[in-house]
């Protein structure tokens, strides 16, 4: 059986989007807690295949500590790209495959993938797999979004068909674990961009009803330069339990620009509400200004207020040093996520050294965020532990 790839996923204008507010920059220098420091075992194979070159990995959690995983590679011997899910019931000890299949089409290949698991029990636990894939003879660029069963991996619906043909990146991100006021039984979010003839658009998506369907559709950001790397995160806390999806890109010139700047903007008042103006980030370090990519967003998600009686909302994204040709890791945050526009910048490593490629989650049951990134001087993955209160 093919894997579910077959089925078929506003104004012009430049949102120049505000200035943040700018702040007095932090050297946080983010570092393990003595009390708090992971011990981790040997590494374990996700699926020991050498001959494979796996790509776009991603992983998720569900509600229950069952992980799910995917990941991208070119099947030669019949000449398609190929997308295999696994899962595993034992934190990642063991892994089962719940399918390996090709894409069914020729010279297309994966550029991105994103899970999610949602559901709050096992009986109903879904998992939603979103990818994009490009066309080498059409250049063609779609992006889509199926749902699958979590216990038996079968598919159930393609419920995003968006084949506008220049669709560079999207993200995924859900409310399964506080479910979002308006939603039933829980929601979920897609980010994307979208190019159509001149213009460049983030496109936000987002499902009323666990998942059935995408039934609210807004229009973040418009611009004649270029949208590409993109996230997305939700959060929520005692005083603010209604929920807010949190969205970061980046804008550069042109693709072929190393780098350029970093937004965010967030639904407002609701889950599925307008999201407020573009705020620019990149501004509030002078060395960040117009060097930035890759941007990634967590969003505190607990039940709990911060010590500003709001949730915390933290991005990072890589910044270029053209001096020494090489990049380190920047951030901002918020610890009033609600408000539009109130965000201190941080250095995650203020050493020369050339790190790349972060990435961020929230942790509820620790109420702290957690950071991997790839230190390309030293050859090593840090991991990283914040308090939520930054």
């Amino acid at each position: 059986m093919k894997l579910l790839f077959t089925f078929s996923i506003l104004i012009i204008g430049v949102l120049n989007g505000l200035q943040a507010q700018v702040a007095t920059s932090h050297d946080l220098s983010i570092q393990h807690k003595s009390n708090k420091s992971t011990q981790f075992g040997f590494d374990t194979y996700v699926n020991d295949k050498p001959l494979q070159n796996q790509q776009n990995f991603v992983i998720c959690s569900a509600f229950n500590g069952w992980l799910y995983a995917a990941y991208s590679y070119f099947d030669s011997s019949v000449n398609e790209a190929a997308a295999t899910v696994l899962r595993s019931k034992d934190n990642g000890i063991t892994w089962s495959m719940i399918f390996d299949e090709t894409i069914g089409w020729a010279h297309t290949s994966f550029t991105k993938l994103d899970i999610i698991a949602v559901g709050q029990d096992t009986a109903n636990l879904k998992f939603f797999l979103g990818y994009c894939v490009f066309d080498s003879i059409s250049t063609y660029r779609n992006g889509y979004v199926a749902r699958y069963n979590g216990n038996t991996g079968l598919p159930e619906e393609g419920i995003l068909d968006e084949n506008s043909h220049d669709i560079r990146d999207l993200a995924l991100a859900t409310d399964g674990l506080y479910p979002a006021a308006n939603a039933n039984p829980f929601s979920i979010g897609v980010i994307y961009t979208k190019k159509e003839f001149d213009i460049d658009y983030i496109v936000f998506r987002s499902s009323s009803n666990g998942g059935m369907s995408f039934d609210n559709w807004n229009t973040i950001a418009v611009t004649t330069h270029c949208f590409n790397k993109v996230d997305l995160a939700y959060g929520r806390s005692e005083s603010f339990p209604g929920g807010r999806y949190f969205a970061v890109w980046e804008e550069k010139e042109s693709l072929n620009n190393t780098s350029g700047h970093i937004y965010t903007a967030h639904s407002e008042p609701y889950f599925n509400s307008d999201f407020t103006s573009p705020v620019l980030l990149d501004n509030l370090d002078p060395s960040s200004f117009n060097s930035a990519s890759n941007p990634v967003i967590a969003c505190q998600n607990s039940q709990i207020n911060n010590d500003s009686s709001n949730f915390t909302e933290v991005v990072l994204f890589e910044k270029y040093r053209p001096g020494t040709n090489d990049f380190n890791i920047a951030g901002v945050f918020s610890k009033v996520s609600t408000a539009a526009n109130n965000f201190q910048s941080f250095n995650l490593n203020a050493s020369s050294d050339n790190i790349l490629q972060p990435n961020i989650c929230f942790n509820p049951f620790e109420s702290a965020f957690n950071v991997t990134c790839f230190d390309a001087t030293h050859q090593k993955l840090p991991y990283l532990i914040h308090d939520f209160n930054m």
